[in-house]
């Protein structure tokens, strides 16, 4: 088994992987999406935290195996929903973090993502998130079958909350700012993400969402930057794929 210095850090490259790879919704752009438009679905990032506290409480009253079997059959057909939107010429409609990029205006969906990284790190510090984690993390289906509740590399484990918000923001950035800047948000947050695990010299248990809304902040300041140059600058051309230069 791999030290847990590099499994927790190859999950980092896992998480700024799915920001470059999210793309920016295109194939979403259909009436019947575009029609379901509207600032409630920034509360999805918050709520999903929140929710599963609340779930994963209640399922280790009874049982976490009924959650590593939803998670067996779900995982599966959602991943499969995903690839829809990296395959040239797919076209999804249930790929959740890019519709949710497709159906949310950005600036609330931004939001929604630094909400979520808050009442994640705000959950872990109250140590509201820890018990429901290892339980769900230490069930295991029978005969055998992998446990598919976590995303797992040697000894490190990651939520898939903490993988569903880097997807979000990769479709965030893809569809308002072009695949460039997708990519750099993706070398951003795997930068952070690195120097954030140095805390796991202290503690045992991090909010992974923290790194995901820091990049989202420091894209969001260099976005300012290149739109409002200092006084006195030359204002350059609108570049391509630069953000503020689409809608």
């Amino acid at each position: 088994m791999p030290p847990f210095w590099l499994s927790i850090g190859l999950l980092s490259l896992v998480q700024g992987a799915l920001v470059a790879l999210a793309g920016d919704g295109a194939p979403l752009r259909i009436p019947w999406v575009e029609r379901r438009r509207g600032r409630l679905w920034a509360a999805v990032p918050p709520l999903s935290v929140i929710l599963f506290v609340f779930i994963a409480r209640a399922a280790t009253t009874a049982s976490a195996d009924s959650l590593t079997y939803l998670a067996l059959v779900a995982v599966p057909l959602l991943a499969a929903l995903a690839l829809g939107v990296l395959m040239r010429g797919a076209r999804p409609v249930l790929a959740l973090a890019v519709l949710l990029a497709a159906v949310t205006p950005p600036r609330w969906l931004a939001t929604g993502i630094v909400l979520m990284a808050c009442a994640d790190a705000a959950l872990v510090l109250s140590e509201l998130l820890q018990h429901p984690n290892e339980a769900l993390n230490a069930a295991h289906p029978a005969a055998g079958l992998p446990r598919l509740q976590a995303a797992v590399f040697g000894s490190a484990e990651m939520g898939y909350g903490d993988l569903f918000v880097a997807g979000v923001l990769g479709g965030l950035l893809a569809r308002r700012a072009g695949t460039a800047w997708a990519a750099r948000g993706a070398v951003l947050v795997v930068a952070l993400a690195v120097a954030f695990d140095l805390l796991f010299f202290a503690v045992n248990e991090l909010p992974a969402t923290v790194p995901v809304a820091g990049a989202l902040l420091v894209l969001a300041i260099a976005r300012r930057q290149v739109a409002h140059p200092a006084h006195g600058e030359h204002t350059p051309a609108a570049v391509p794929g630069a953000p503020g230069t689409r809608s």
